[in-house]
C-alpha cells in the first residue's frame, strides 16, 4: 500500500519551499525518503544565501534486463514521455543515459555477483524518471521507479552523475523484495544502509575498484562547486563528507554512542528518526569488514550482508543489534570462524556488542530511562524485584503525551526484557528488548497489543501499530 509522502524542495524562482509528493510505501521498506538528508534541504531552505530473496534461487522465468527511461519534463508527472527503452541507442539526453546505464550496471552487479534477476529476483523491469520537478536536488525510490531531480542552482548537480547514487536508489526496491525493513529509526536506517552498501559495491564493481583502493564516498560529484565538501556521505569517515556554511556539517554518526545519546535528537518528524544520520554506525562496520577481509568487498564482506539481506531471519523493524548478529553468524556459516571473528570486531568498533562473547552480569534496570518508541519520545521508570519488572512510563503519539503502567514485566539474567505497557485510555502494547552488555541502554520492538483487530478492521499495517525502541540509563 503507497501513501503520498511529502519532502521540502525549493522553488527555482523564488527560494520559497513546497511539497514533493511522491507515491511511497508507508512502513515496509516501499519506498525510501531519498539520496540526500531532509538536514540539508532544511539547511538550505532556512538559509538566505539559498538559491531559488536468496543468491542461489533458480529463476523460474528467463533472466532478463529490461530498462525504461522516461523524462518528467520538469513536471511532477514521472511519466511525460519515454526517452530510451531497452536496446535503443543513446540519445541527445545525458541524462537519460546515464539513468540507462546505471541501470544496466547495477543489474549486472546483482546478477553476476548474487545470481539475482533484477529487483525483485524474476527480471523485474528498471523503471527511470529524469527531468522530475523543477530545481529539485534528490532522487528517490517511490515504490515502483527511481525519480531523478535535476539538481539545485548552486547545491546539486544532476542526480545521475554518481552510480552510486543510482545504485542505492535501486537497492532500496532490492529491500522492498526482501527483508522489507520499516523506513523509521534504526530499522530505517538499516534500510539506507543497505543502500548505501550495495551502492557502492555497484561502483567498485564497475570501476574494478578493491576496498582498500575505493574511496568509500556516496554521491562523490553531487555537490555543486559552490559547496565545501566532498560526497553526501563517506563511509569511511562518516561525518566528514561536508562543512558547508549553508549545509552546515555533516551530521552523520560513526559510533553507536551517539545514536543512544538522550535526549534523541531526530524523531520520527525528522528523516524519520535519523535514518540518514544513524547510517553511518552499519556504513562503517562495512567498510571495516571489507577492508580487514582485503580483496574485493563483493567477494567475502558483500556476501554476507547479501545473505542477511536476502534471507529470512531479518524482521522488518531489525535494529543494529539484531543486524550485527546475523552478520556474524552467517560468516561463520559461509567462512568460518576466523572471518566471524573479522566481523565480530569491526561491529565492536563501532560501539555494537552482538553477543556472541559471555555476558557480564548486568547492573539492575531499575531507575529513569529515557529515549524513543518509533521516534517520539519515550520514558520509563522501572522497579525490580528479582526477575520481576515493574514501574510506569510515558510515550508520545501525535504531540499527545499517554501515561501507562508497566505490567507482566520480566527481566532475564541474559538482558533480555519484556513487559506491557498498560494505558487507561487505549490499547495496550508490548515490548520486548535486550539491556546492552553495559547496562546503560535497551533496545527491542513494540507492538500494539490490539494489532491484529486493527487489521482485521481495515487499518494500515504501519508504525501506529508497531515498532521499535530505545531508551537509555538517566
Amino acid at each position: 500500500m503507497y501513501h503520498l509522502r511529502s519532502q521540502v524542495v525549493i522553488n527555482q524562482h523564488d527560494g520559497s519551499t513546497h511539497s514533493q509528493a511522491s507515491s511511497q510505501g508507508t512502513s515496509h521498506g516501499h519506498g525510501s525518503a531519498g539520496i540526500v538528508p531532509s538536514s540539508i534541504s532544511t539547511n538550505i531552505a532556512n538559509s538566505k544565501s539559498s538559491t531559488s530473496s536468496s543468491a542461489s534461487i533458480i529463476n523460474p522465468v528467463p533472466i532478463r534486463l529490461n530498462r525504461r527511461v522516461w523524462s518528467a519534463n520538469n513536471t511532477r508527472y514521472w511519466d511525460g514521455k519515454i526517452v530510451r527503452s531497452e536496446g535503443e541507442p543513446k540519445t541527445a539526453d545525458v541524462v537519460a543515459n546515464e539513468c540507462y546505464d546505471g541501470f544496466g550496471d547495477t543489474f549486472t552487479f546483482f546478477l553476476d555477483v548474487f545470481g539475482r534477476n533484477s529487483i525483485d529476483g524474476y527480471g523485474e523491469t528498471l523503471v527511470g524518471s529524469v527531468h522530475y520537478d523543477q530545481n529539485w536536488g534528490n532522487a528517490i525510490w517511490d515504490g515502483a521507479r527511481v525519480l531523478f531531480g535535476d539538481g539545485q542552482i548552486f547545491r546539486f548537480n544532476r542526480l545521475t552523475i554518481a552510480l552510486d547514487v543510482i545504485g542505492h536508489e535501486l537497492t532500496h526496491a532490492v529491500t522492498q523484495h526482501t527483508s522489507k525493513l520499516v523506513y523509521e529509526s534504526l530499522s530505517g536506517a538499516l534500510n539506507e544502509s543497505m543502500s548505501d552498501v550495495f551502492g557502492i559495491m555497484v561502483k567498485q564493481y564497475r570501476l574494478k575498484e578493491t576496498a582498500k583502493d575505493s574511496n568509500w564516498l556516496i554521491g562523490e560529484g553531487l555537490l555543486a562547486k559552490e559547496v565545501k565538501g566532498t560526497a553526501l556521505r563517506s563511509m569511511k569517515e562518516p561525518g566528514t563528507a561536508y562543512d558547508d556554511p549553508i549545509w552546515k556539517k555533516d551530521p552523520q554518526v560513526s559510533h553507536y554512542s551517539q545514536v543512544v545519546k538522550s535526549p534523541p535528537p531526530y524523531t520520527k518528524d525528522n528523516d524519520f528518526g535519523g535514518v540518514h544520520i544513524y547510517s553511518g554506525v552499519p556504513n562503517r562496520a562495512f567498510y571495516l569488514v571489507a577492508i580487514n577481509l582485503g580483496g574485493n568487498s563483493w567477494d567475502r564482506a558483500g556476501r554476507i550482508w547479501w545473505a542477511v539481506l536476502s534471507g529470512d531471519q531479518l524482521q522488518p523493524t531489525a535494529n543494529f543489534h539484531d543486524f550485527a548478529k546475523l552478520t556474524c553468524s552467517q560468516a561463520e556459516r559461509i567462512y568460518g570462524t576466523a572471518v566471524k571473528t573479522v566481523v565480530e570486531h569491526a561491529w565492536t568498533v563501532v560501539g555494537i556488542d552482538v553477543g556472541t562473547k559471555p555476558r557480564p552480569k548486568r547492573s539492575t534496570v531499575t531507575g529513569v530511562w529515557k529515549g524513543t518508541r518509533s521516534g517520539a519520545p519515550c520514558e520509563c521508570t522501572f522497579t525490580v524485584s528479582g526477575t520481576t519488572l515493574s514501574g510506569r512510563g510515558t510515550t508520545t503519539v501525535n504531540n499527545s503525551i499517554s501515561s501507562f503502567t508497566v505490567t507482566n514485566g520480566r527481566i532475564l539474567a541474559n538482558g533480555s526484557i519484556s513487559f506491557t505497557a498498560n494505558y487507561p485510555e487505549h490499547s495496550n502494547e508490548e515490548f520486548r528488548g535486550n539491556v546492552s552488555k553495559s547496562g546503560d541502554s535497551i533496545t527491542g520492538n513494540w507492538e500494539n497489543s490490539d494489532r491484529q483487530e486493527y487489521l482485521k478492521a481495515g487499518w494500515t499495517d504501519s508504525h501506529i501499530l508497531y515498532g521499535t525502541f530505545h531508551l537509555r540509563r538517566q
